[in-house]
């Protein structure tokens, strides 16, 4: 394998959430639903908010990615939920769309190998390695605000080192 496609299988990799300490599988296993939408200790946000927010922001970076004519969400307004608790079927929906929108990403970096440095004419100049980056960064971010709570409210158990 050549350097430019172990960048982005590298790349492509990086996107599962804090990866390599923490896969989005971990930061979501176990929430139970009725915790998903409390704001402890006068907190701005919840499980929910941050989720669903995180869900918009890489649903956002991956079109962006992958179509020229894909309209981003107005910021800040369209990046929050609207409501602050969801149903249990909206949250389920949620997170399934995070591990699928990441999937999507990194199969779109996987896909373009090579490519990926090249600017596309639609971003004013960014790559998919510029908009990956942002993605990883930002799911990295929250899914810790996401530990942090976890921990204030009760529900988060340390994995055995």
């Amino acid at each position: 394998m050549d350097n430019a496609n172990t960048f982005a299988t590298q790349l492509a990799s990086s996107l599962n959430g804090a990866n390599p300490v923490l896969s989005f599988e971990r930061v979501f296993e176990g929430i139970p639903f009725e915790k998903v939408s409390i704001r402890p200790a006068g907190l701005p946000y919840s499980i929910w908010e941050l989720a669903s927010h995180l869900r918009i922001a890489q649903n956002t970076y991956l079109n962006t990615a992958r179509e020229a004519t894909f309209k981003a969400p107005i910021w800040p307004d369209q990046f929050w939920p609207q409501r602050n608790s969801p149903t249990e079927e909206e949250w389920n929906q949620c997170v399934k769309m995070i591990h699928e929108d990441s999937a999507s990403l990194a199969n779109l970096i996987l896909q373009k190998g090579t490519l990926i440095a090249q600017p596309l004419a639609h971003t004013n100049g960014l790559s998919i390695i510029d908009i990956a980056l942002k993605a990883a960064r930002h799911n990295s971010y929250h899914a810790g605000e996401i530990i942090v709570l976890r921990r204030l409210l009760g529900i988060w158990q340390e994995a055995s080192r």
